[in-house]
């Protein structure tokens, strides 16, 4: 005898999609204890916990942050390093001589900035980095290439740091540790050159 059937079983049906709403993605979200968001399902509330790497996050944050300021792609931006080393100077006042944070000088920043983003020691003055730089043509300038002025002057007086999109960063005598542009009319018309540190 063939064992009786029992009821049918209902078919299998897909499930429905669920799209998750108010979703805290900022850096430094606000969600779980954990540091997730919390995800809403339409059952119950869930702890997701996102472990995310601080630093990758931060560059990520940087890489967004100066795109807007130099009217880059993002992904243009690789040296995230010397984006947080400039993010951490920037609007520190200049003082002739300077190499602090309470007060530093064009070349003193530079000399700052190598140090720390590459490990590498340049010389104190503006005209000795010059003299220490592979000179490059200005179309080839890459991130972290050092570009160079002489203002009312036939000597290098002048140094910042090239970031992207003719951009630079440098400690202004007026305004301290700022970003400027080679294209705008002063800086043009004292620009001496460009030159690169091999960093390894």
């Amino acid at each position: 005898l063939q064992p009786l059937a029992g009821p049918a079983k209902p078919a299998p049906t897909q499930k429905e999609a669920v799209f998750l709403n108010s979703v805290d993605m900022s850096p430094k979200g606000h969600g779980s204890a954990s540091g997730g968001p919390i995800l809403q399902d339409g059952d119950a509330p869930r702890s997701y916990p996102i472990n995310l790497n601080n630093e990758i996050e931060e560059s990520n944050r940087l890489q967004f942050k100066y795109s807007i300021l130099l009217n880059e792609d993002v992904e243009n931006l690789e040296d995230t390093r010397l984006l947080a080393a400039v993010d951490e100077w920037y609007g520190v006042r200049y003082h002739y001589g300077g190499t602090s944070k309470t007060g530093v000088d064009c070349s003193g920043f530079t000399s700052n900035i190598y140090q720390a983003v590459y490990g590498i020691t340049l010389s104190r003055i503006s005209k000795d980095q010059y003299r220490d730089a592979r000179h490059v043509p200005m179309e080839d300038l890459k991130e972290g290439d050092l570009v160079f002025f002489h203002i009312r002057s036939k000597r290098i007086s002048h140094v910042g740091i090239y970031l992207a999109n003719k951009y630079f960063v440098h400690a202004s005598t007026s305004n301290g540790v700022i970003i400027s542009n080679l294209n705008e009319e002063y800086w043009s018309k004292y620009y001496a050159g460009c030159g690169r540190i091999l960093r390894g």
